[in-house]
């Protein structure tokens, strides 16, 4: 869902044609996104991402790979080069609603069944399942009126 093209389209707008090429834009706010997930300091960000192929594909390396794949000093440079505007940015675009055509919004008459409006929200949602009250009997339960 993050829009990578926008992101690195903004991110590319930082450096120059001189000097080392920079890491990928994908790498740089992928890594930014799993420090702020994990809430981990920009070490403990690299440790994680070294060892899980699903963080390593998330910031768009093609394989595998035991070795760090960047040093945790260049956070810092990613937390400078990736601002509040950029963020914001990502976050509009990302939350904007997907069109099936370019021609035809979201849930415009000739591709939804209903026309009408949706429901107001009704009563109270438990999303964690370890929250969800329960009145359930063990054997090991006292009965009213039981002793010891």
């Amino acid at each position: 869902m993050i829009p990578w093209d926008t992101v690195e389209k903004e991110y590319a707008a930082n450096f120059g044609e001189e000097g080392a090429p920079a890491k990928p834009s994908r790498m740089a706010f992928g890594a930014l996104v799993i420090k702020a997930r994990l809430n981990t300091t920009d070490e403990e960000t690299v440790a994680q991402i070294t060892e899980n192929p699903y963080l390593q594909w998330f910031i768009g390396l093609k394989e595998f790979q035991t070795t760090p794949p960047f040093d945790p000093s260049l956070m810092t440079h990613f937390r400078k080069r990736i601002n509040l505007d950029l963020v914001d940015s990502i976050n509009e675009e990302t939350l904007r609603p997907k069109k099936k055509d370019d021609d035809e919004p979201p849930g415009s008459g000739t591709g939804s069944a209903s026309t009408k409006p949706p429901s107001e929200n009704k009563g109270r949602l438990i999303m964690d399942a370890t929250c969800i009250p329960a009145d359930i009997k063990y054997p090991t339960d006292r009965k009213p009126g039981q002793t010891g």
